[in-house]
């Protein structure tokens, strides 16, 4: 009897078949301002990029992508960051299909839910906020990108960097003749394209789930510990974080030195919002000091929060691997805290989504540092933007050979669908292993 593809290899799946037909689609001429077909490895590249809502490029997206291209790229940004599951049962709503169970158990693990009770409730409330919110994005910066670009160019721009803010992408089509990425460069002195920005990909970050419990904190009810904890770390890191880039850039000529105060403050807040995971830079940032360059790695691995657009480590997931640390589990893995239990299914499930996570940079970095003429330091953070679906380079990934290429579109398809999805389809869970009361004697192993 054939057995059934896993949800988690259906999400697998399903990313890798959008960009696919992604890669297709901006291969075509019609997609290129010179009427050429593209390199397909320069379009898989791309569409993998999108659908991973990643934001690397090999390519100068204002220069060489054609109206059409630029479409088909938004799009597959948008499909990437709801996932082509939830897209998918967007049709079945509006063609009034019944969602069957199958259907209701893939988007359960789309979104990391416990039970696949309210499901369709939830799709519905989903799609309702992200178009809700991408469009008050688009108006936000109509005013702007109008009176830049004339009104629809402007209009065009508005949408899809409301799109790319919100999914986390952090692709642009703003850049200008002779320095296409440029990225934000020169909308650093401009709050009215920076707050939004900041806005979207916040929220977009934070998660849906914890979305949709704002409301009871300004009816002072009780949200869920892990909506306590995404919005605590992401405060925390945003606080933080834009501390410490202040005190690293402050006077640094090559990133923030040259601005006013106002504009220092406001472009640090921006440094820390965005490694986690959207990709936008308002500076160049190869000028970073060294410190900030392993500050924005840090904020980069961590991410932003699980059931989200963003990507990373997670918020959640870090947060239970620092209660291993500093607070040991009983002997059957659980922890105590804030008078909850937290049961040694999800510790266990944190330890290796961690594990699988350094893994992956360290023997990605190995392997580009073999065929590529770079620096370790350089191709780390490279690798670690793919994985974590960040976009921010340092300058390398335009001049990886193909084997680069490869390595880092691995990565994003890693990190878009999730490690603790790879791992369930790359390795057998011991959940589904059935349990037999077996004591074998103890190993003596040292440790430390």
């Amino acid at each position: 009897m054939k057995k059934k593809l896993s949800p988690a290899g259906k999400i697998l799946i399903s990313f890798l078949s959008i960009a696919i037909i992604g890669c297709f689609l901006l291969c075509l001429p019609i997609s290129h301002n010179d009427g050429k077909w593209f390199s397909f490895i320069d379009g898989l590249f791309t569409s993998v990029s999108a659908v991973c809502v990643t934001g690397l490029t090999v390519i100068d997206v204002t220069a060489n992508l054609t109206v059409f291209g630029k479409i088909v790229l938004m799009m597959l940004i948008q499909i990437g960051g709801l996932g082509f599951i939830t897209i998918n049962s967007l049709l079945f709503l509006i063609l009034g299909k019944k969602i069957t169970f199958e259907k209701r158990l893939t988007i359960k693990e789309t979104f990391n839910q416990e039970s696949v009770q309210g499901m369709v409730k939830l799709v519905k409330k989903i799609l309702i906020f992200v178009f809700i919110t991408e469009f008050i994005g688009a108006v936000c910066f109509l005013p702007t990108f109008i009176n830049i670009y004339g009104f629809w160019k402007g209009l065009f721009n508005s949408v899809f960097m409301s799109i790319s803010s919100f999914c986390n992408a952090g692709f642009d089509v703003l850049g200008s003749k002779g320095n296409y990425f440029e990225s934000l460069l020169k909308f650093n002195n401009k709050p009215l394209v920076l707050l939004p920005v900041m806005t979207l990909t916040v929220l977009g970050g934070i998660g849906f789930i914890v979305i949709f419990e704002l409301p009871k904190l300004f009816k002072k009810e009780k949200i869920s510990l892990h909506s306590k904890i995404t919005l605590f770390l992401t405060l925390i890191l945003i606080v933080v974080g834009s501390l410490l880039f202040s005190i690293l850039e402050w006077n640094n000529p090559s990133t923030i030195g040259n601005l006013s105060v106002k504009d220092k403050i406001l472009n640090s807040i921006f440094l820390s919002v965005t490694p986690r995971t959207v990709g936008f830079s308002t500076v160049n940032m190869q000028g970073l000091t060294n410190g900030s360059i392993v500050l924005t790695m840090l904020l980069m691995f961590v991410g932003a929060g699980s059931a989200s657009t963003a990507g990373g480590l997670k918020l959640t997931t870090l947060f239970l691997i620092l209660l291993l640390i500093f607070k040991n589990a009983n002997s059957n893995g659980e922890l105590v805290f804030n008078k909850q239990q937290i049961g040694a299914k999800a510790t266990k499930k944190a330890i290796k989504v961690f594990s699988l996570y350094i893994f992956l940079v360290l023997i990605s970095t190995l392997i580009i540092c073999c065929f590529e003429n770079t620096s370790i330091g350089k191709t780390m953070f490279e690798c670690i933007s793919a994985l974590s679906t960040v976009g921010l380079s340092l300058g390398l990934t335009t001049t990886f050979s193909i084997i680069g290429k490869i390595v880092l579109i691995i990565l994003m398809l890693f990190g878009r669908g999730g490690m603790i999805t790879i791992s369930v389809v790359v390795l057998k869970s011991e959940d589904d292993k059935p349990q037999v009361n077996i004591k074998y004697p103890d190993a003596k192993i040292l440790v430390g």
